[in-house]
């Protein structure tokens, strides 16, 4: 419901200032000339009072129910000294006085009068704004605005809201017919078991309705196999074309219904609020999924960060032993001017350690740089399956022409059920559309994916799971700066849908 203080609809206020008194209640020379053909004081105050009201509201008002600022203001500017009482002003309002008085008003502001043939003009307007708009006060609002800019005097405010709801029924009820003609009748009878069951399920259109809680394996597990049954449910419903801000208000409608409440609409609206229903809570778990996806990968990435910084400090004295042993190296080659005496200072340096000190260097030379990809490997054991569901469950697609990601996507499902630790070049290069560019990886990472001791015929070989892990980070990656989308999703929608083409921005821009 709305009221008049929602709307732009002009209306007095108890309080006047002083400012607004003078600035907008005290007459013109003009306006007092007006005035002059009429002796008595109640007329000449009526006619002048109903001016300005007129010119301040744009629809007059009774006397008896204006401020008394403003009638004391305009009796003392127009020269009446004797106060009116509240018998006369009421008697003015039922004199016939006022309406020759109200004509002579309007022709002279040039206000036209609002009357029952000019009731369709208003309607027409009123319910091509509810195609865009669904709050009655925004629709009261455009009413409001083509009134003025047509020099009409206001209407009354309940006449208003009554065109303005009869037009937003009109326009939903259309919207819900629309909708309905592309239902087919398989799909129609599968929103009746989403309100009543055949096998007795309790719950089935609250479940429509379910949320992600906490996520747990478990959870997530559970959520992903919910969202499948939402994509099974949508296949067999119709886009909705409608306005933003009503699929938006249908949803919330549907999603405040109970199942018998739903059961009591009439045929179209239930069957276009529940088909609305299924798609916004579609779109919306498409957008939860892929949220839970980005947040699993960044939960890892923080353990592991975490963990590495754990390593470094348990690994602190390793560190001084390797640096201190270092510094005994190049003590021990400075001492000695001769190559042979410099070797044999080295060796009685290094002695049988010189194997278990390279190995510590490697491992210290792994995780320098802040490189806790190593770390991740431990919770990607745990996560794995639920990120590869997860984007089953995404249907993710490319907005650029840049096809190296929708081959990376490729490459990633084919390893969905490999269990081999290691993989040939060759064996990747075939996975994908095209060949694998190691210039996509970092260094970091091509330290840890790539190595080099494959044979001849079989090129270099991939470490499977960090493989798996830098596909998984990229997709995220492109996912959050919107190289990636997925179709049907509010929040990872195609970012291009909602640009505009040249041909309509020149058209604006010429308006």
């Amino acid at each position: 419901m709305s009221s008049l203080h929602e709307t732009a609809y002009p209306r007095l206020r108890s309080t006047i200032t002083e400012k607004e008194l003078n600035e907008y209640y005290t007459p013109t020379p003009e306006e007092l000339s007006l005035i002059e053909s009429e002796k008595k004081p109640i007329l000449r105050f009526g006619f002048m009072l109903n001016l300005k009201l007129l010119q301040r509201l744009g629809y007059f008002v009774p006397l008896a129910s204006a401020p008394p600022s403003i009638i004391a203001h305009v009796m003392d500017r127009i020269g009446i000294k004797r106060p009116l009482t509240l018998k006369q002003l009421k008697g003015y309002d039922r004199s016939g006085s006022r309406p020759r008085q109200q004509h002579i008003l309007r022709d002279y502001l040039g206000i036209r009068s609002f009357a029952s043939e000019d009731q369709p003009w208003l309607t027409d307007i009123a319910e091509k704004a509810a195609e865009t708009k669904e709050m009655l006060a925004d629709i009261i609002n455009v009413m409001l605005e083509e009134l003025v800019r047509n020099h009409y005097e206001l209407p009354g405010f309940t006449v208003l809201k009554r065109i303005a709801r009869s037009a937003r029924n009109k326009v939903n009820e259309q919207c819900f017919r629309d909708i309905c003609s592309d239902l087919a009748n398989d799909a129609k009878q599968k929103i009746d078991e989403l309100l009543n069951p055949s096998d007795g399920a309790y719950g089935a259109w609250n479940t429509l309705k379910r949320e992600p809680k906490k996520p747990g394996n478990k959870e997530v597990r559970s959520y992903l196999q919910h969202v499948h049954w939402l994509q099974v449910l949508g296949e067999s419903l119709p886009d909705v074309d409608v306005p933003v801000v009503k699929y938006r208000q249908f949803a919330l409608e549907a999603r405040a219904l109970t199942a018998p409440e739903m059961a009591r609409l009439k045929p179209n609206k239930r069957y276009a609020l529940a088909v609305i229903l299924v798609r916004q809570q579609h779109s919306k778990a498409l957008d939860d999924v892929a949220n839970l996806y980005i947040k699993m990968l960044r939960s890892m990435e923080s353990t592991a960060q975490s963990a590495l910084h754990q390593y470094i400090l348990e690994h602190q004295k390793q560190i001084d032993a390797l640096i201190a042993k270092f510094r005994d190296v190049l003590v021990a080659y400075d001492q000695h001017q001769e190559q042979t005496q410099k070797f044999a200072a080295l060796d009685s340096v290094l002695g049988d350690e010189a194997s278990s000190l390279i190995e510590r260097c490697n491992q210290h030379i792994a995780y320098a740089g802040n490189n806790y990809y190593p770390f991740m490997l431990k919770s990607y054991r745990q996560k794995r399956a639920l990120l590869f569901n997860s984007l089953d469950i995404l249907d993710l697609q490319s907005t650029s022409s840049d096809t190296s990601t929708a081959s990376l996507l490729v490459l990633l499902k084919s390893l969905r059920n490999s269990r081999s630790e290691f993989l040939s070049e060759e064996s990747v290069d075939q996975a994908m559309p095209e060949a694998f560019d190691l210039s996509w990886l970092t260094e970091k990472w091509k330290k840890l994916i790539v190595s080099n001791e494959g044979n001849e015929n079989s090129g270099k070989i991939f470490h499977r799971k960090y493989l798996e892990l830098w596909l998984l980070l990229h997709i995220k990656q492109e996912l959050s700066s919107g190289d990636l989308f997925i179709p049907f999703s509010a929040e990872f929608d195609d970012y291009r849908e909602q640009l505009i083409d040249d041909e309509t921005l020149d058209n604006v821009i010429e308006l």
